[in-house]
C-alpha cells in the first residue's frame, strides 16, 4: 500500500500519520465523538474512491462533491459534514491543499444543507 493510499485514521481513536509531529493543538481541537467518527467516515471515503480505480489522496474535488451528495442519500447531514471534515483533516496532516474548498464540494455541501432544510 502506498502513502497516498494509507489509512490515516487506523485504531482508536485516531491514529495518525507523522502523530508525533503533530501540533497538540490540532490533536485536540477535534471533540472526541467526532474524532472516533473519523475513521468510519474515511473508510467509506476509501472505499468510494478505489472502486473507481483512485487514490483517496490527494482527492479530486468533483469526487468528493458526489461523494458528500451520495452519502446523503444515507446518512444525516451531520455524518456528511464530518466525512467532509475527515477528507479535509486527512489532506491538512500530509501538508497537502484542502480540496474540500474548491467550489465543488462547498456547493454539494450547501445543496445537501438546503435539501435537508438546515
Amino acid at each position: 500500500m502506498d502513502a497516498r493510499s494509507h489509512n490515516a485514521f487506523e485504531g482508536s481513536p485516531v491514529q495518525l500519520i507523522d502523530a508525533e509531529r503533530l501540533p497538540e493543538a490540532l490533536r485536540t481541537a477535534v471533540r472526541p465523538n467526532t474524532r472516533a467518527a473519523y475513521p468510519q467516515s474515511w473508510e467509506r471515503w476509501t472505499r468510494s474512491v478505489k472502486v473507481r480505480g483512485e487514490n483517496p489522496i490527494p482527492a479530486r474535488p468533483e469526487r468528493i462533491a458526489a461523494f458528500l451528495k451520495q452519502q446523503a442519500e444515507s446518512f444525516a447531514v451531520l455524518t456528511v459534514l464530518v466525512a467532509r471534515s475527515a477528507i479535509r483533516k486527512a489532506h491538512l496532516l500530509r501538508n497537502l491543499d484542502d480540496p474540500t474548498k474548491h467550489p465543488l464540494p462547498v456547493q454539494a455541501v450547501k445543496s445537501v444543507k438546503l435539501e435537508a432544510k438546515i
